[in-house]
C-alpha cells in the first residue's frame, strides 16, 4: 500500500510531545493511508508510543535534539536552532520524504522554517497559512467547508501577492480537497 508521509513535528506545541502523537495516533485509526513520521527527541516521543497497537511501518521517528518554544524568537531560533524540530521537519518535505508537514507550534517559526527551506512554486512571492473552516451548504453540492487564506500573516499584502493567495487557494481546494469550482 502507498501512504501519504505526514511529518509531524512532534516537539511543537502545548503540552507536545503527548498531545502531538496521540493526536497523529488518533489520525492513523481513522486512515489507513497515513504514515506518521514523528521528528523530535526520541526518548520522549518514544513514551506515547510504545503501546501502541500500530504496525511498526505505520510510522517512525525522525530524532532531533532540539525544537523551538512558544518563548523564542522565531526568526532568531529558525536561523540559530538549525536541529530543531521544525526545521528538520521542512527539510524531510524539501527533500520529498513527506507528503505533508503538522505542526502545533510557533506559527512564526513554522512559516519560516518552510520559506527558508521549501522552495516556492514559480511566480509566488510569498507563501499563505490556509484555515479550513466548516461552511454552510446551501446546495446538495456544497462541500461543506471553505478556507480562509492568509488568516493575518502579512500585514501589507501587494496586488501579487493577493493574487498569488487567491492561486493558491484555487490550487489547495482542487488538488487537495477536490472541489470543482
Amino acid at each position: 500500500m502507498k501512504y501519504n508521509r505526514v511529518v509531524i513535528d512532534a516537539m511543537g506545541g502545548d503540552y507536545a510531545p503527548e498531545e502531538t502523537v496521540k493526536g497523529a495516533l488518533a489520525a492513523c485509526e481513522e486512515s489507513d493511508s497515513l504514515h506518521c513520521i514523528f521528528v523530535g527527541d526520541e526518548v520522549k516521543i518514544w513514551d506515547y508510543l510504545e503501546d501502541t497497537n500500530l504496525p511498526d511501518e505505520r510510522w517512525q521517528i525522525m530524532h532531533t535534539p532540539d525544537y523551538i518554544t512558544m518563548e523564542d524568537s522565531a526568526k532568531e531560533a529558525v536561523l540559530e536552532k538549525h536541529n530543531a524540530s521544525i526545521n528538520v521537519a521542512a527539510r524531510l518535505i524539501r527533500d520529498n520524504k513527506g507528503d505533508a508537514l503538522v505542526s502545533a507550534g510557533s506559527t512564526g517559526a513554522t512559516v519560516m522554517a518552510c520559506s527558508k527551506v521549501i522552495p516556492r512554486m514559480a511566480g509566488i512571492e510569498r507563501g499563505v497559512l490556509a484555515a479550513p473552516l466548516p461552511a454552510m451548504k446551501k446546495k446538495r453540492n456544497d462541500p461543506g467547508f471553505t478556507i480562509v487564506l492568509d488568516v493575518g500573516a502579512t500585514i501589507h499584502c501587494t496586488v501579487n501577492q493577493l493574487v498569488s493567495f487567491a492561486i493558491m487557494g484555487i490550487h489547495y481546494l482542487q488538488e487537495i480537497m477536490a472541489v470543482e469550482n
